[in-house]
C-alpha cells in the first residue's frame, strides 16, 4: 500500500543507463495508458508525475539515446535526456542555468554536419533544438578579484584558518 512510481523504480533498482527519465509509461486495467515524465519531479519538484499504484499495475521503463552532455559553467553539469523539439534553453534550464562565473557570450553547441563536429555559438538565439549527438559547453568567465584599498596604517587580518579533508577548496583562509 501507499506505493507510489518512484519508490516502485528505487525497489526494481533505478533506472539504468539506456534507460528514459522522460518516458515512463504506467499501464493499468481498464484505463488508458499514462506517460510520466520523471523531469517533472526531479528538475521541477512536481510531484503530480510520482503517481500512485494500484495492485495489478505495469510500469515500463524506455530506452533512449537522446542524451545530451551540458559542461562548464552551469549549475549542474551532467548529461540529460531531451524529448524532440527541446532547445538549448531547455537543457540550460534542466542543468540549473548558468553560474555567476559562466561567460554567457560562450554558449557553444556542437554539432556534426558532415560527419564533422561543428561549433555554433548559440549565445544569441537559445531557442535552436536540440538533436542526437549534441553537445553543449558553457564557457567560464575570466576571474576579477575584488580589489580592496588598505591604507598603511590599518592592520591586515593575520589569523587564518586550515581546512583540509574532502572539500572543494582546501587550503588557508585569513579570518
Amino acid at each position: 500500500g501507499y506505493s507510489n512510481i518512484l519508490h516502485t523504480l528505487i525497489l526494481s533498482g533505478g533506472i539504468s543507463n539506456n534507460g528514459s527519465y522522460r518516458n515512463v509509461l504506467l499501464k493499468r486495467t481498464g484505463f488508458d495508458d499514462i506517460f510520466v515524465d520523471l523531469y517533472d519531479f526531479f528538475i521541477f519538484g512536481d510531484a503530480s508525475s510520482n503517481l500512485s499504484l494500484k495492485s495489478g499495475d505495469s510500469i515500463v521503463v524506455s530506452s533512449t539515446t537522446h542524451n545530451i552532455p551540458i559542461v562548464g559553467a552551469v549549475s549542474r553539469p551532467s548529461i540529460y535526456e531531451f524529448l524532440p523539439g527541446e532547445t538549448t534553453a531547455d537543457l540550460l534550464g534542466f542543468a540549473g542555468g548558468l553560474t555567476q562565473y559562466s561567460n554567457n557570450k560562450s554558449i557553444l553547441l556542437s554539432r556534426k554536419k558532415n560527419n564533422l563536429p561543428e561549433l555554433i555559438n548559440v549565445s544569441d538565439d537559445l531557442s535552436i533544438a536540440i538533436v542526437q549527438n549534441d553537445r553543449i559547453y558553457i564557457g567560464f568567465s575570466e576571474y576579477q578579484p575584488n580589489i580592496y584599498s588598505i591604507a598603511s596604517n590599518n592592520k591586515f587580518i593575520s589569523n587564518f584558518v586550515e581546512i583540509s579533508g574532502e572539500v572543494k577548496r582546501p587550503g588557508r583562509y585569513f579570518i
